[in-house]
């Protein structure tokens, strides 16, 4: 291994997003010559701090050091290459015109600019050739991946920090190798190289050194032969307790009531059209909470997202949000026509096509009452709420819809503690009616304490699914998760 060419230093780097604390007063060396791998659990605070040494966000305090000299990402950004777990392109563009805008060379300016001969050489190597001309946007996610890929790669001249977040989400077996080898090359070239991935058999595969990152500041550090499989597992969920519910009693207890439970939709045996979903067996009835679990680039997210179209084309009622509350709220309206505007349209309006007014205007002010939005005046904008009592909106106004299924992608993304109860109550209460809830959840204490079984996801499949009652603690909840995310269990 070549010897370290540069050290990359972190002191006392903090970084928050309103009341939440996404880095705090955290301590990092990385040198380079090898592949140093980020590990953490949702949340940790991983893709903060690699935006902070990207330079694409500023961070409130600290300072950062490139061989001893200090060093201002937002000013010096040529110095660092990334490759976004999201892509980051653009989709109007070919291929090769993304990547042109990214090489230094004289033929910028030019109307019709040549392929260079390294982006060709580069395109060969991540079988890119044949999509060189197609525009992005015609392009399958795996070749968006992979032209972020040789967007960073082609940087190479210039750049010394290398920065892979999630890079391989979309990516084949064999199509991650050829970036691991990719990532090892740089390495050895005495480059630093930043890795960070939930696959822990990844890292265990190609890291040198795996970090440990949780509640914003650096909790682990491993040097190779000191860490494995299990270790990193074990790592990913240490500190999981009843200190991490929403509801501070022992652990939460699914009633148990004798109703009976009815099927309301599955899927058998089922493949999706990309592929990219095979073999998916799941079903769900009615009076429960499923929850799905997965890493980033499972599937979890496109399961859910089919699922719902699945039970559309059979004729069934089911509403599905996504994560995004900009996807389920309207910017610019009211709390109170948010709150009723997915109301069946005869109550909407009257024969003669006069809204009814003062009738939305009593439901939205019982559902502000129901379920315990803040809020003293319904007709203010709904972005006059918080980020929670924004979310229990979008929940309302889609269980007043009445579907049998309701279908939520990360239900208490970025909410307070008070309005995930909340959150929590409305769903118990609306499938104790005999609905069905299917939540795709990214956080363990979530799943422990609202849905009564949670379906894994991994590589496009169902890895398995264990039940809520056969835990009594969040620690062993938690870790079953991991191995079977993971594919170790």
């Amino acid at each position: 291994m070549s010897s370290s060419k540069y050290t990359l230093e972190i002191k006392e780097l903090s970084k928050s997003y309103g009341e939440t604390h996404a880095l705090t007063s955290l301590n990092l060396k990385i040198v380079s010559g090898q592949v140093t791998g980020i590990i953490g659990a949702n949340g940790a605070g991983k893709t903060t701090l690699v935006k902070m040494i990207s330079g694409e966000e500023g961070f409130d305090s600290g300072e950062i050091y490139l061989n001893q000299e200090r060093f201002v990402p937002t000013e010096d950004s040529s110095s660092v290459s990334i490759v976004h777990q999201e892509v980051k392109l653009f989709p109007n563009l070919t291929v090769a015109e993304n990547l042109m805008i990214h090489v230094e060379d004289n033929q910028k300016g030019l109307l019709r600019p040549q392929i260079s001969s390294s982006i060709e050489d580069l395109a060969s190597e991540l079988g890119l050739t044949e999509y060189l001309n197609r525009e992005l946007q015609s392009c399958s996610l795996v070749i968006s991946q992979l032209t972020e890929i040789a967007k960073a790669l082609l940087t190479k001249n210039n750049a010394h920090i290398f920065l892979f977040d999630e890079p391989n989400s979309a990516l084949s077996n064999e199509e991650s190798e050829e970036l691991f080898s990719s990532m090892e090359g740089l390495a050895k070239k005495g480059n630093i190289v930043v890795f960070i991935t939930h696959r822990i058999s990844e890292l265990v595969k190609i890291a040198e050194r795996v970090v440990v990152v949780r509640d914003g500041k650096v909790a682990a550090d491993y040097k190779k032969n000191k860490f494995d499989e299990q270790v990193l597992s074990n790592e990913l969920t240490v500190g999981y307790s009843v200190d991490n519910l929403v509801e501070t009693t022992s652990k939460r207890v699914t009633e148990e009531t004798k109703v009976n439970k009815k099927s309301l939709h599955s899927l058998e045996a089922w493949n999706s059209d990309d592929k990219k979903l095979s073999d998916i067996n799941i079903s769900v009835s009615s009076h429960e909470i499923v929850g799905l679990f997965g890493v980033e680039g499972s599937g979890v997210r496109e399961l859910i997202q089919n699922i719902d179209l699945d039970i559309e084309d059979y004729g069934s009622y089911s509403t599905y949000l996504p994560a995004e509350r900009t996807k389920s709220l309207f910017r610019l309206e009211s709390i109170k026509n948010n709150l009723v505007i997915r109301t069946e349209t005869d109550n909407l309006a009257k024969k003669s096509g006069l809204m009814k007014f003062s009738y939305l205007a009593d439901q939205a002010k019982k559902l502000v009452n129901k379920f315990s939005i803040r809020t003293n005046d319904s007709f203010l904008p709904i972005t006059s709420l918080s980020g929670g009592n924004q979310q229990k909106v979008a929940i309302a106004s889609a269980i007043v819809k009445d579907s049998k299924i309701l279908l939520l992608e990360e239900p208490t993304r970025g909410v307070d503690i008070a309005s995930k109860k909340d959150i929590y109550d409305m769903l118990r209460a609306y499938v104790k009616k005999g609905s069905a809830c299917i939540v795709m959840c990214t956080e363990f204490p979530e799943i422990y304490e609202l849905v009564d079984r949670c379906v894994v996801v991994s590589n496009g499949g169902i890895a398995g699914e264990v039940h809520n009652r056969d835990f009594k603690s969040i620690e062993n909840l938690a870790k079953e998760l991991t191995l079977l995310s993971s594919g170790t269990s």
